[in-house]
């Protein structure tokens, strides 16, 4: 099992053997009392986001995305804010043949449907104002 530990953030990681069919991605944090959100991103190559998700507490939104051939697709901000300043969460991305399942602190909480072939994503960003302690690769 692939692992990325205590990474600073802003960072850009390579996922060792990138993503396949019913890999996981499991990211540990926790988030500042004051944090205006974050955002994890599984990228492909330099240039294209296959998915961008988006934590915005100032809009109390997550927002999904991908960013292909330079433009932003449609947005997804279904699903609320699961999540909670101040308090530690578990993100996990499973790569289904159609889309990533997203479970928050181990309750599903949206589908993303593939926009562009998952095996081209190679690594996973992460920005904004998060602690992240872990990222794991499982499968």
């Amino acid at each position: 099992m692939a692992a990325i530990t205590n990474p600073r953030v802003p960072f850009t990681n390579s996922i060792s053997g990138g993503m396949s069919l019913g890999r996981k991605m499991v990211v540990k944090g926790g988030i500042s009392p004051g944090s205006n959100g974050f955002s994890l991103d599984l990228v492909c190559g330099s240039d294209e986001i296959a998915m961008h998700f988006h934590i915005r507490f100032d809009e109390l939104h997550i927002v999904r995305n991908s960013l292909i051939s330079g433009n932003w697709g449609a947005e997804e901000r279904s699903g609320g804010m699961p999540l909670i300043k101040g308090e530690p969460f578990e993100a996990q991305f499973e790569c289904k043949e159609d889309c990533f399942r997203v479970e928050l602190n181990g309750k599903h909480f949206c589908n993303y449907t593939h926009r562009t072939p998952y095996h081209k994503i190679t690594h996973v960003k992460g920005d904004g104002d998060v602690l992240i302690n872990q990222i794991t690769f499982e499968g």
